[in-house]
């Protein structure tokens, strides 16, 4: 008798290596019931070709990143108009994963072109104009602040992590003298991110992150050690970016802004610290 070809059978390896996928791949789909073997007498699996169509579809839902345990329901049990509207929903989120994964790249590439410049150098000064950021605090010195609105955008605003930048305010009102250390004066911990960037994020905002407005600003970038007992002290006096605006005839105007980029370790002990302060002027 001829075999018929819609009932022909394939042992794991074969059919697998048809399919350009593993044996294991294939146990994988199967305990989610997207493909069924025939065990023999011997013990061996053996697969039908003709599951081969609806195991090429299941594979292609796969592609959109949507899990196992839906495609089943996706293939037997949802109208075509339902499956449209689920892939439409999955093509928006890779759109939005392709955009964080563009925006990243972008940032990636200025941060590389910065540790390269600061490579043989513990400091450099720079003033330009810089657009817009918005700053989320989260800290007050050692201590986590309480406020909701905070935690209601928080887990986005991480999610865009290496873009959002972790950032220190040191307030420095503008009618009060440069006449303490940093060290001592107010600060808050928090995160930053470009006005530009915030929105090409679509990252919420609400009424307790602060707006800073695009200015001329004194940039003082550092490569520098840091004492390993506090690392979240500032690296250096207040007087030394003072003296830096003075020889520049440059007039502070408000509070500073202390960006972190990188924290190391020289051979597992001292730290490394790298970043850069903003001062705001005219």
């Amino acid at each position: 008798m001829v075999e018929q070809p819609e009932k022909k059978m394939y042992r794991i390896g074969p059919y697998a290596y048809y399919l350009g996928v593993t044996p294991d791949l294939l146990k994988y789909y199967e305990q989610f019931q997207l493909v069924e073997s025939v065990p023999s007498e011997s013990g061996y699996r053996y697969y039908p070709f003709s599951q081969s169509p609806g195991l090429l579809c299941a594979m292609t839902l796969r592609g959109y990143g949507i899990p196992l345990k839906e495609i089943d329901v996706l293939l037997h049990d949802d109208e075509p108009e339902t499956i449209r509207k689920k892939l439409d929903a999955r093509a928006e989120e890779m759109a939005r994963e392709i955009n964080f994964q563009q925006t990243v790249l972008e940032d990636h590439r200025r941060f590389s072109a910065w540790m390269e410049r600061m490579a043989h150098r513990e400091r450099d000064w720079r003033v330009a104009e810089l657009e817009p950021f918005f700053f989320l605090p989260h800290s007050r010195r050692y201590d986590f602040l309480s406020d909701e609105r905070i935690y209601a955008i928080l887990k986005d605003w991480t999610g865009w992590m290496p873009v959002v930048k972790s950032c220190q305010q040191i307030t420095c009102p503008p009618d009060q003298p440069w006449d303490r250390d940093l060290q001592n004066r107010e600060f808050f911990w928090g995160l930053m991110i470009p006005q530009s960037l915030a929105q090409a994020g679509s990252l919420p905002l609400n009424d307790v992150v602060e707006r800073i407005p695009g200015q001329k600003w004194f940039i003082c970038d550092y490569a520098l050690p840091c004492h390993p007992d506090d690392p979240l002290h500032s690296l250096f006096s207040i007087r030394v970016l003072q003296e830096e605006l003075e020889q520049r005839q440059l007039t502070p105007l408000g509070n500073i802004y202390k960006i972190s980029l990188l924290q190391t370790h020289i051979n597992g002990q001292s730290q490394l610290h790298f970043g850069y302060y903003l001062v705001p002027v005219r």
